[in-house]
């Protein structure tokens, strides 16, 4: 039976989560964290799944890469942005954090410019079977023009930044896009089952159902 690990990058509370079947996995948006190791030394990860292009998302990739050799899967035009640290944000990400503590700041000024690449890429969307568990990828523009959206089983919702718990989703970051949001990444979560689980990007989670009454 899969079981779902989820793990929060502190610096932001940008989330990391884990599909684990025995000592195999899928990781999401990885970050670099020895937790994984202590906690499943065992483990092997065979892709990596992204659901958008964004530093807080992508920081792991190259470290899980080195460590396991996995997969990485995204949308293309995620694919094109991870290969630019302007436009994945690293150059610029404690520009994030100019208003917040000393000791925050101090953390932020570390992260530097930073680039990966993907080894498989879809447009729309992608689906494929990993243990027996049908994971489909959609293409969910609005946040970022990478942004995608991972559903798993037909049970649980992987948003990344497409749609937050009680948190505003912003467009206005570079490659947002209001329209697209609205036109396209909002009209599809409005015609998905409700009672799909999700697992935000940030945050806590909830049924679909409670996130869109929530409102975005």
């Amino acid at each position: 039976m899969m079981k779902i690990e989820t793990y929060s990058y502190d610096l932001i509370d940008s989330k990391m989560y884990l599909l684990l079947e025995g000592n195999e996995a899928i990781v999401i948006d990885p970050f670099e964290t020895g937790q994984i190791l202590e906690d499943f030394p065992d483990i092997r990860i065979q892709k990596v799944l992204l659901t958008h292009e964004h530093y807080d998302h992508i920081s792991g990739v190259n470290w899980v890469k080195k460590m396991y050799g996995s997969e990485v899967i995204c949308s293309e035009a995620c694919a094109r942005n991870l290969t630019s640290p302007i436009r994945n944000g690293s150059k610029y990400f404690n520009v994030l954090f100019i208003d917040k503590a000393q000791d925050i700041k101090a953390l932020a000024n570390q992260v530097r410019p930073m680039t990966c690449e993907a080894d498989f890429t879809f447009k729309d969307e992608w689906q494929f079977l990993w243990n027996k568990h049908k994971i489909k990828m959609k293409a969910t523009p609005g946040h970022s023009e990478g942004s995608s959206c991972i559903i798993v089983d037909d049970k649980v919702l992987f948003t990344g930044d497409s749609l937050l718990n009680g948190i505003p989703v912003i467009t206005r970051l570079p490659g947002g896009n209001k329209r697209d949001y609205e036109h396209i990444t909002l009209k599809y979560f409005n015609e998905l089952d409700t009672q799909l689980q999700v697992y935000p990007g940030h945050g806590k989670g909830a049924t679909l159902k409670e996130v869109l009454q929530i409102g975005i």
